[in-house]
């Protein structure tokens, strides 16, 4: 915990006292505590009746270094110490009092975690249970090297060899993904597919930028530039990226970058309800240069189309009963992509979206006409979903890019009301949504 000694305390006389620098020494006393309530009231006893709330100084820190408001209250010869707002949730803390203007003054520390928030709901802790479950069998483990023969980015180029760990690691966060939304997660790897995605892999490392066309680079040969563009032809590409599974979880299912969020096509492709064999791809270059990062992920077969169809609804990011905040950030936008056997994709215009933070009934409304955030109904068909309603929750009238987005936390419960939704037998209907955000390390 980043620990700050400097702070203007805030106690109910309103005088604003200053906390000298502190020495290890001169702390008296550290105290530790754990689960604590975000309500928690600290009663510190004094050490003299002469003691006024003008001879205290209290700071409260958390875990960022940020300064925290509090109220100080004295009761005979005990102060009472409560925070202007509630704690957070699952945070760090340190609270510091010191005594002023008396002979051997109480300097106390207190190191203090808040509990997490205590999810509930019977349904969706059932699911969470599941996710936990799915998580441990899928998630990443291979800590080995990264390639069985390493790629060269120069004439005469070599496209390399993964190991296995490394594309197990990268399929298991694939079939991750598509338990949480509720889809199949039996994926499989294609040696054949492997190759293509290593070849875009490499080709996307080597140019100046990312295309599904590539340029062929001087002096590759004309074998590897062919299958290096039928990779990237049919595939989701990455630069930057050092890791195939950082690729998936914070570039592919992200999407939320301006050139994305209009089609979230990665995302798509990844929660396809088509979708039956991967491939994977990394070439890591200079460590002084991020653009000589690449990786793709394979997911556009020949006749894909013809692979049976799924029975399902809508398929949804985030999805549907929970959702661990792990797999997704403030910058992600919400999608659905409904059935297109079961709702008319050419009636959109009147849909209206409102998104309900249930925690302090925060709402927010999404159509055509007006959105509190980002909206767009997209009709691409990436990952042959052709009827994708995509939105983000926005703070409106946010001064700066970081205050803009929408922190999903643990426990955070939201509801959704899709309304005017038109069915294929001329139904209008509302769809209802609901998904509990979670901490998968909680």
């Amino acid at each position: 915990m980043k620990k700050i000694w400097l702070c203007v305390v805030f106690i109910l006389s309103a005088v604003m006292v200053v906390i000298p620098h502190a020495k290890a020494e001169e702390v008296q006393e550290v105290q530790k505590f754990t689960d604590v309530s975000i309500h928690k009231e600290w009663i510190i006893p004094v050490k003299s009746k002469k003691v006024t709330l003008k001879d205290l100084a209290v700071a409260l820190v958390d875990s960022e270094g940020e300064q925290q408001g509090v109220i100080v209250e004295k009761i005979k010869n005990e102060f009472i110490i409560k925070p202007k707002q509630p704690y957070k949730y699952g945070t760090e803390y340190s609270l510091h009092v010191q005594e002023l203007n008396v002979k051997n003054p109480l300097w106390l520390q207190i190191d203090f975690t808040t509990e997490y928030f205590k999810i509930e709901n019977p349904t969706a802790l059932v699911r969470i249970g599941d996710i936990k479950e799915q998580y441990e069998q899928l998630k990443p483990v291979y800590t080995g090297k990264t390639y069985v023969k390493k790629p060269s980015l120069q004439s005469p180029y070599d496209m390399g060899e993964l190991q296995k760990g490394v594309l197990t690691d990268a399929l298991n966060t694939t079939n991750l993904m598509r338990y949480i939304a509720g889809l199949p997660a039996n994926i499989q790897l294609n040696d054949n597919y492997n190759k293509e995605a290593q070849a875009a892999a490499l080709i996307s490392a080597i140019n100046p930028s990312l295309s599904h066309s590539p340029s062929q680079p001087s002096n590759m040969e004309k074998d590897l530039y062919d299958l290096a563009y039928k990779g990237a032809s049919k595939s989701n590409l990455s630069k930057g990226r050092n890791s195939i599974v950082d690729s998936i979880i914070y570039g592919y299912m992200n999407d939320g970058s301006a050139s994305n969020i209009g089609r979230v096509g990665h995302r798509l492709w990844i929660l396809s309800p088509k979708l039956k064999e991967v491939g994977f791809g990394l070439v890591t270059g200079s460590e002084e240069d991020w653009r000589t990062n690449g990786s793709a992920m394979k997911v556009i077969q020949d006749n894909m189309y013809k692979n049976s169809d799924l029975d399902y609804e809508y398929i949804s990011w985030p999805a549907k009963t929970a959702t661990p905040t792990n797999y997704f950030e403030a910058i992600y936008p919400w999608s659905f992509s409904l059935n297109p056997e079961l709702y008319d994709v050419k009636v959109a215009k009147e849909i209206n979206i409102t998104v309900t933070r249930l925690k302090d009934n925060k709402k927010w409304h999404f159509n055509q006409s007006k959105a509190d955030g980002y909206f767009n109904i997209s009709t691409s068909n990436f990952g042959y979903l052709p009827y994708t309603i995509i939105f983000r929750p926005e703070n409106v009238g946010a001064e700066d890019s970081e205050s803009k987005y929408i922190e999903y936390e643990h426990g955070d419960h939201y509801k959704v009301e899709i309304a005017n939704v038109k069915r294929i037998n001329g139904e209008i209907t509302t769809i209802e949504f609901e998904t509990t955000f979670f901490n998968l390390e909680q």
